[in-house]
C-alpha cells in the first residue's frame, strides 16, 4: 500500500492491538532498524532516532507501565516525516508503515 493512502487509512482504525501484539510489532520495528544502521552505516538519520525512542518510550510503558509524558509525544508523530525521508520504492518502506502503526496504537489507547 502507498505510504500516503496508509497514512490517510491509519485515521479510521478503531481497535486496539493485544499487548501481544505490540510487542511483535515494537520487536519488528527494533530488527529494522538495526538492519538499517547495518546497511546504512554512512547516514545517521534523525529520522531513524525518532523510531527508536517511540519504540523503547513504548517498551516502557508496556513492561514498567510508565506513561508518556506529555513531552515525550512528538516522538510519536513522524509518520509524515518518515514518509518524506523512505519513500515507497526505499527498501526500509516498512520502517515507516510499523511506525505508523505505533504511533496510531499509542493514539488510540490515549497514551499520546
Amino acid at each position: 500500500m502507498p505510504i500516503l493512502t496508509n497514512i490517510i487509512m491509519r485515521f479510521f482504525r478503531e481497535e486496539t492491538m493485544n499487548n501481544s501484539e505490540l510487542k511483535s510489532l515494537l520487536s519488528k520495528l527494533r530488527k529494522l532498524t538495526l538492519e538499517y544502521r547495518l546497511t546504512e552505516k554512512d547516514i545517521v538519520s534523525s529520522h531513524i532516532c525518532t523510531v527508536e525512542i517511540a519504540v523503547n518510550l513504548t517498551e516502557m510503558y508496556l513492561e514498567e507501565n510508565r506513561s508518556i509524558l506529555k513531552s515525550e509525544r512528538r516522538w510519536f508523530d513522524a509518520c509524515y516525516y518518515l514518509s518524506y525521508t523512505f519513500s515507497d520504492e526505499s527498501e526500509w518502506i516498512e520502517i515507516v508503515n510499523l511506525y505508523c502503526s505505533l504511533s496510531d496504537e499509542m493514539h488510540l489507547r490515549k497514551f499520546i
